[in-house]
């Protein structure tokens, strides 16, 4: 759980390479996964101290460095667990964090589930966020439609929930 005193190592995590956008004269500001940078931008601005009760924010730590962050929100009137984000620290990507934490996540969810108190486990991932399409894929998602109709990113639930 994130606490007050987390808020500087949350302000200062990097999970995309590069870690800001780029410039280039003919395309201006970009970056080449801006997914990732959303990613890292919401991340950086996780306030933990005030936030909503039903908004839960998981920090993983490796060697006394955050290492990965989830964030969860559950809402109990559609009785549904949405993951807002699981980013693992770049430094640390590849070292299977991402799986621990949707592990996690998807055991969170199936005790609320067996508690009678969610039915559905989703999460929002962009279409060309394939290696977060394949953890998904891995544990146990399928796609389940747009998000809107002009919108890159695409709900992915869990698929016996």
């Amino acid at each position: 759980m994130a606490k007050p005193h987390h808020s500087h190592e949350l302000q200062q995590f990097v999970c995309t390479t590069p870690p800001k956008k780029l410039h280039d004269k003919y395309r201006g500001n970009y970056h080449p996964k801006p997914w990732a940078l959303e990613v890292q931008s919401a991340i950086r601005n996780i306030r933990p101290h005030g936030r909503d009760t039903n908004d839960l924010i998981r920090l993983g730590h490796v060697d006394g460095r955050l290492a990965h962050v989830s964030e969860l929100f559950f809402s109990r009137e559609e009785r549904t667990l949405a993951i807002l984000l699981i980013a693992t620290h770049r430094e640390f990507q590849g070292t299977g964090l991402g799986a621990q934490s949707l592990e996690k996540t998807v055991e969170l969810f199936n005790k609320l589930r067996d508690d009678n108190h969610a039915d559905e486990l989703v999460a929002r991932i962009h279409q060309s966020n394939d290696p977060s399409k394949g953890l998904f894929e891995k544990a146990g998602f399928a796609p389940g439609g747009s998000v809107s109709k002009d919108s890159d990113y695409v709900f992915w639930m869990l698929a016996d929930g």
